[in-house]
């Protein structure tokens, strides 16, 4: 079997109503006619809900679905790392699984990739437009703060999807295993010189379960600290590497 042009990683922990959403999207936006070769990577990121069942048999109506299974979560990061490891596509690109990110947005990702001038060294990344005015605020507040401590110019940093080449993963080294990993993938992007080529993107309402996270007022207060120390410890951690050059 001829190598994939893009993989398409979702990690997904007890999403078993949102997986045959997702695998459904998948195939209707990406038809196997396409000129771009497409496979989509779904990590079981030890789920508890049965979703094995269910990725099974989206595999079965879609040979170019795969399955990563991790026995036990280790964090969103961890379990994101090991679909790149399995991915065989020259391109990359991850998004979540909660249905509230478009996969179709992969797609124009890797056009928006291998229409630039050097895509070896290109980072492409959603920027979520058409947010409401408070979540708006606070995207652009933590983007000015975070900007501030990265010094450079970084925007809607948690915006999904995000895609760059295959090769570039091996140089990734020790990631985060936590949610940390977008930060992290972020910013190494910029500190290694990559031209980061931002795609609007929607996000819809979440249509089954319940998101964990920024629910509350102070869910959002909590984040903002998370994001804030996660800065500053992959700001160290990247120095101490020298890797960085701030």
């Amino acid at each position: 079997m001829t190598a994939p042009d893009l993989s398409i990683v979702v990690p997904c922990y007890n999403e078993r109503e949102n997986i045959p959403l997702l695998c459904r999207d998948f195939t209707a936006k990406y038809p196997e006619s396409n000129a771009v070769a497409v496979e989509l990577i779904i990590v079981d990121n030890g789920s508890s809900d049965g979703s094995a069942e269910i990725i099974s048999n989206c595999m079965a109506e879609d040979k170019r679905i795969r399955s990563v299974r991790v026995e036990v979560n280790q964090g969103y990061g961890y379990g994101l790392t090991q679909g790149l490891n399995a991915a065989k596509g020259k391109f990359v690109g991850w998004t979540h699984g909660d249905m509230q990110t478009d996969i179709g947005d992969l797609g124009k990702a890797y056009k928006a990739a291998t229409q630039a001038k050097n895509p070896r060294q290109v980072f492409v990344k959603g920027f979520r437009k058409n947010r409401e005015f408070s979540k708006l605020i606070i995207a652009k507040c933590m983007a000015m703060i975070v900007s501030l401590i990265w010094r450079g110019r970084y925007q809607d940093i948690n915006a999904q999807p995000n895609l760059f080449e295959r090769s570039s993963f091996d140089d990734w080294g020790q990631a985060p295993k936590d949610a940390a990993i977008e930060l992290f993938a972020y910013y190494r992007a910029v500190h290694s010189g990559f031209n980061v080529i931002r795609i609007p993107v929607e996000m819809p309402e979440r249509l089954h379960g319940q998101s964990k996270m920024n629910r509350t007022l102070a869910d959002k207060w909590k984040q903002a600290v998370s994001t804030i120390r996660n800065c500053l410890k992959i700001k160290r951690e990247f120095r101490k590497a020298g890797r960085s050059p701030v």
